[in-house]
């Protein structure tokens, strides 16, 4: 099973890190899940992000799960999170589904990671189904700070599978 390596709390003026090793998803895999909770200092209730990420060895981070919390959209929290994951330096590359007609929710996801650096990269990709009774679904890739070649891609690839069911 992956391993969760830290909780992360974020102040609007400083990050506080509190590590913790916390058993996460069962996966087929021994790889690394990070798992980060980032919280306003001060607040008393609520998550304020939760964000969860791959690090397969391969020099890049795999964004698997990225969720603010609704009231707290549009206020710079998800901004400031991309922002402190990107000063570490690493590529990062993440899945968004294709953005539909009647699903705002999915342009509106596209356009911020848009905003925050992100490019739409050209491969076609179909996440692999997370159980046994689901589908693969097909999705949009975007990595920052660049494109990843073709590559960089398949080995994303592999590495994915080894942690699907």
């Amino acid at each position: 099973s992956g391993q969760c390596l830290a909780c992360v709390f974020l102040s609007l003026t400083r990050l506080i890190y509190a590590l913790k090793s916390v058993n996460f998803f069962q996966f087929k895999s021994t790889t690394d899940c990070i798992f980060w909770l980032f919280t306003e200092t001060g607040r008393k209730t609520g998550r304020t992000v939760f964000f969860t990420f791959w690090d397969f060895g391969h020099g890049y981070l795999y964004g698997e799960h990225f969720a603010v919390d609704p009231s707290r959209r549009g206020g710079g929290t998800g901004t400031a999170v991309l922002d402190y994951i990107k000063g570490l330096g690493r590529p990062m590359l993440l899945e968004i589904e294709l953005p539909v007609e009647d699903d705002e929710m999915t342009f509106r996801r596209k356009l911020f990671y848009e905003r925050n650096g992100f490019i739409l990269n050209p491969w076609h990709h179909v996440q692999p189904a997370y159980h046994d009774d689901s589908v693969p679904v097909e999705m949009h890739i975007m990595s920052w700070p660049y494109v990843f070649s073709k590559e960089e891609y398949e080995t994303f690839r592999a590495d994915q599978a080894g942690i699907m069911p």
